[in-house]
Protein backbone atom coordinates (compact mmCIF):
# COMPACT_ATOMS: atom_id res chain seq x y z
CA UNK A 1 0.00 0.00 0.00
CA UNK A 2 2.94 2.56 0.99
CA UNK A 3 4.26 1.69 -2.56
CA UNK A 4 1.75 2.07 -4.42
CA UNK A 5 1.13 5.47 -2.79
CA UNK A 6 4.76 6.32 -3.75
CA UNK A 7 4.47 5.52 -7.25
CA UNK A 8 0.99 7.09 -7.29
CA UNK A 9 2.68 10.35 -5.98
CA UNK A 10 5.86 10.39 -8.51
CA UNK A 11 3.73 9.91 -11.38
CA UNK A 12 1.23 13.06 -10.35
CA UNK A 13 1.50 16.16 -12.14
CA UNK A 14 4.27 18.66 -10.94
CA UNK A 15 3.82 21.08 -8.06
CA UNK A 16 4.27 23.91 -11.30
CA UNK A 17 1.42 22.87 -13.07
CA UNK A 18 -0.94 21.80 -9.85
CA UNK A 19 -0.14 25.79 -8.51
CA UNK A 20 -1.00 27.28 -12.26
CA UNK A 21 -4.10 25.47 -12.28
CA UNK A 22 -5.32 26.62 -8.77
CA UNK A 23 -4.19 29.92 -9.21
CA UNK A 24 -5.89 30.08 -12.75
CA UNK A 25 -8.99 28.40 -11.66
CA UNK A 26 -8.97 30.49 -8.73
CA UNK A 27 -9.20 33.77 -10.69
CA UNK A 28 -12.29 32.32 -12.98
CA UNK A 29 -14.55 34.17 -10.64
CA UNK A 30 -14.91 37.56 -9.45
CA UNK A 31 -15.48 36.80 -5.44
CA UNK A 32 -12.68 34.12 -5.67
CA UNK A 33 -10.33 36.47 -7.85
CA UNK A 34 -11.05 39.54 -4.98
CA UNK A 35 -10.05 37.00 -1.86
CA UNK A 36 -6.96 35.85 -4.27
CA UNK A 37 -5.98 39.29 -4.72
CA UNK A 38 -7.03 41.20 -1.42
CA UNK A 39 -4.73 38.09 0.25
CA UNK A 40 -1.49 40.25 -1.08
CA UNK A 41 -2.12 43.00 0.91
CA UNK A 42 -2.31 41.16 3.91
CA UNK A 43 0.61 41.99 6.33
CA UNK A 44 2.49 39.06 7.64
CA UNK A 45 4.10 39.59 11.44
CA UNK A 46 7.57 40.23 9.62
CA UNK A 47 5.96 43.19 7.83
CA UNK A 48 5.79 40.66 4.02
CA UNK A 49 3.36 41.46 1.77
CA UNK A 50 2.51 39.95 -1.47
CA UNK A 51 1.86 36.44 -2.84
CA UNK A 52 1.38 33.39 -0.87
CA UNK A 53 2.90 30.28 -1.72
CA UNK A 54 1.37 26.65 -2.21
CA UNK A 55 3.02 23.74 -1.62
CA UNK A 56 2.09 19.72 -1.03
CA UNK A 57 2.27 18.24 2.21
CA UNK A 58 1.71 14.45 2.70
CA UNK A 59 1.46 14.83 6.37
CA UNK A 60 -0.86 17.27 7.15
CA UNK A 61 -2.92 16.67 9.92
CA UNK A 62 -5.86 19.02 8.70
CA UNK A 63 -6.64 18.92 4.76
CA UNK A 64 -5.14 21.77 4.57
CA UNK A 65 -3.65 25.10 6.72
CA UNK A 66 -1.69 28.14 6.45
CA UNK A 67 1.26 29.81 7.65
CA UNK A 68 1.80 33.61 7.89
CA UNK A 69 4.99 33.73 8.46
CA UNK A 70 6.97 32.28 5.16
CA UNK A 71 2.93 32.97 3.49
CA UNK A 72 2.00 29.75 2.47
CA UNK A 73 -0.82 27.86 2.07
CA UNK A 74 -0.76 24.00 2.56
CA UNK A 75 -2.50 21.47 0.44
CA UNK A 76 -2.74 17.63 0.50
CA UNK A 77 -1.02 16.06 -2.76
CA UNK A 78 -2.96 12.93 -2.51
CA UNK A 79 -6.29 14.83 -2.25
CA UNK A 80 -8.19 15.39 -5.52
CA UNK A 81 -7.31 18.72 -7.88
CA UNK A 82 -11.30 19.96 -7.09
CA UNK A 83 -10.41 19.28 -3.18
CA UNK A 84 -7.38 21.00 -3.57
CA UNK A 85 -8.94 23.71 -5.14
CA UNK A 86 -12.17 24.09 -2.48
CA UNK A 87 -9.41 23.76 0.37
CA UNK A 88 -7.57 26.49 -1.36
CA UNK A 89 -10.44 29.07 -1.21
CA UNK A 90 -11.20 28.14 2.43
CA UNK A 91 -7.54 28.91 3.12
CA UNK A 92 -7.95 32.33 0.96
CA UNK A 93 -11.11 33.01 2.86
CA UNK A 94 -8.88 32.23 6.46
CA UNK A 95 -6.35 34.87 5.68
CA UNK A 96 -9.30 37.67 4.52
CA UNK A 97 -10.04 37.57 7.99
CA UNK A 98 -6.80 37.39 9.64
CA UNK A 99 -6.98 40.73 11.43
CA UNK A 100 -9.92 38.92 13.43
CA UNK A 101 -7.66 35.97 13.83
CA UNK A 102 -5.24 38.66 15.67
CA UNK A 103 -7.43 39.99 18.21
CA UNK A 104 -8.48 37.08 19.42
CA UNK A 105 -4.66 36.22 19.90
CA UNK A 106 -4.25 39.40 21.58
CA UNK A 107 -6.60 39.26 24.48
CA UNK A 108 -5.65 35.58 24.71
CA UNK A 109 -2.08 37.02 25.51
CA UNK A 110 -3.69 40.01 27.65
CA UNK A 111 -5.10 37.04 29.76
CA UNK A 112 -8.50 38.39 28.86
CA UNK A 113 -9.68 34.96 27.42
CA UNK A 114 -9.44 31.71 28.94
CA UNK A 115 -8.88 28.26 27.21
CA UNK A 116 -12.33 27.80 26.45
CA UNK A 117 -13.37 31.22 25.09
CA UNK A 118 -10.11 31.56 23.53
CA UNK A 119 -10.51 27.85 21.04
CA UNK A 120 -14.39 28.93 20.46
CA UNK A 121 -13.67 32.32 19.42
CA UNK A 122 -11.07 31.05 16.98
CA UNK A 123 -13.68 28.00 15.50
CA UNK A 124 -16.18 30.63 15.43
CA UNK A 125 -13.71 32.80 12.88
CA UNK A 126 -13.42 29.19 10.94
CA UNK A 127 -16.92 28.27 11.18
CA UNK A 128 -17.54 31.73 9.80
CA UNK A 129 -14.93 31.04 7.04
CA UNK A 130 -17.23 27.96 6.31
CA UNK A 131 -19.84 29.80 5.39
CA UNK A 132 -18.90 32.47 3.24
CA UNK A 133 -16.85 29.39 1.38
CA UNK A 134 -20.52 27.86 0.67
CA UNK A 135 -22.09 31.20 -0.48
CA UNK A 136 -18.98 31.65 -2.96
CA UNK A 137 -18.50 27.98 -4.19
CA UNK A 138 -22.32 27.27 -4.93
CA UNK A 139 -22.63 30.50 -6.78
CA UNK A 140 -19.34 29.36 -8.51
CA UNK A 141 -20.89 25.64 -9.31
CA UNK A 142 -23.90 27.55 -10.74
CA UNK A 143 -21.94 29.54 -12.79
CA UNK A 144 -19.42 26.61 -14.59
CA UNK A 145 -21.40 23.99 -13.86
CA UNK A 146 -18.63 22.67 -11.28
CA UNK A 147 -19.15 19.55 -9.62
CA UNK A 148 -21.45 19.76 -6.78
CA UNK A 149 -18.41 17.92 -4.72
CA UNK A 150 -16.90 21.38 -4.56
CA UNK A 151 -19.25 23.02 -2.06
CA UNK A 152 -17.18 20.72 1.61
CA UNK A 153 -19.25 22.90 3.34
CA UNK A 154 -22.86 22.85 2.21
CA UNK A 155 -24.44 21.34 5.34
CA UNK A 156 -22.48 23.92 8.05
CA UNK A 157 -24.98 26.35 6.35
CA UNK A 158 -27.88 24.79 7.76
CA UNK A 159 -26.86 24.75 11.22
CA UNK A 160 -25.92 27.73 13.89
CA UNK A 161 -22.29 27.82 14.96
CA UNK A 162 -23.20 27.09 18.53
CA UNK A 163 -25.51 23.71 16.94
CA UNK A 164 -22.19 23.20 15.45
CA UNK A 165 -19.80 23.52 18.34
CA UNK A 166 -22.07 21.54 21.07
CA UNK A 167 -22.60 18.78 18.58
CA UNK A 168 -19.21 17.81 17.13
CA UNK A 169 -16.40 20.59 17.35
CA UNK A 170 -16.05 21.61 20.79
CA UNK A 171 -13.99 17.61 20.91
CA UNK A 172 -12.71 17.55 17.81
CA UNK A 173 -8.67 17.22 17.28
CA UNK A 174 -9.02 20.70 15.76
CA UNK A 175 -10.11 22.36 18.97
CA UNK A 176 -8.08 20.76 20.80
CA UNK A 177 -5.05 21.87 18.78
CA UNK A 178 -6.09 25.56 20.24
CA UNK A 179 -6.51 24.17 23.93
CA UNK A 180 -2.61 23.28 23.36
CA UNK A 181 -1.97 26.51 21.81
CA UNK A 182 -3.73 28.72 24.92
CA UNK A 183 -1.55 26.37 27.61
CA UNK A 184 1.56 27.53 26.09
CA UNK A 185 0.58 30.94 25.18
CA UNK A 186 2.67 33.49 27.49
CA UNK A 187 0.27 35.88 28.55
CA UNK A 188 1.30 39.42 30.37
CA UNK A 189 -1.74 38.95 32.78
CA UNK A 190 -2.01 35.83 34.97
CA UNK A 191 -4.98 33.77 34.41
CA UNK A 192 -6.87 30.83 36.44
CA UNK A 193 -6.00 27.87 33.82
CA UNK A 194 -2.48 26.68 33.47
CA UNK A 195 0.00 28.69 31.25
CA UNK A 196 3.03 26.85 29.76
CA UNK A 197 5.76 26.89 26.70
CA UNK A 198 6.29 29.81 24.52
CA UNK A 199 4.63 31.80 21.52
CA UNK A 200 5.35 34.24 19.72
CA UNK A 201 3.21 35.53 16.67
CA UNK A 202 -0.39 36.56 17.23
CA UNK A 203 -1.19 34.06 14.04
CA UNK A 204 1.00 30.86 15.86
CA UNK A 205 -1.70 28.76 16.11
CA UNK A 206 -0.53 28.02 12.53
CA UNK A 207 2.50 27.22 13.12
CA UNK A 208 2.05 25.26 16.17
CA UNK A 209 -0.49 23.23 13.88
CA UNK A 210 2.07 22.80 11.54
CA UNK A 211 4.58 21.17 14.20
CA UNK A 212 1.93 18.86 15.10
CA UNK A 213 1.67 17.63 11.69
CA UNK A 214 4.95 17.69 11.06
CA UNK A 215 5.02 14.45 13.38
CA UNK A 216 2.36 13.19 12.56
CA UNK A 217 2.12 10.50 10.09
CA UNK A 218 -1.71 10.26 9.36
CA UNK A 219 -2.23 10.73 5.28
CA UNK A 220 -5.72 11.38 3.60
Amino acid sequence: MIAIQQTSYLLAPSKESRTKKLIERIQLYPEMKRLFEFSFFIQSPNAMLGHWEIEFDANLLFPAIYLDFNRTIYLNPFHSEDTNFSYYLFELINISQYAETRKVFKLAQKGLLGKEEFTQSLEQIEFHTAQIHHRIMSRAIKQFGWSKNLDLFEKLSLITFDQYWNQTQKISSHADCYRQLWMEMPKSRPHSEPNRGEVSSPDEKHRHNYRLVKNHSRKF
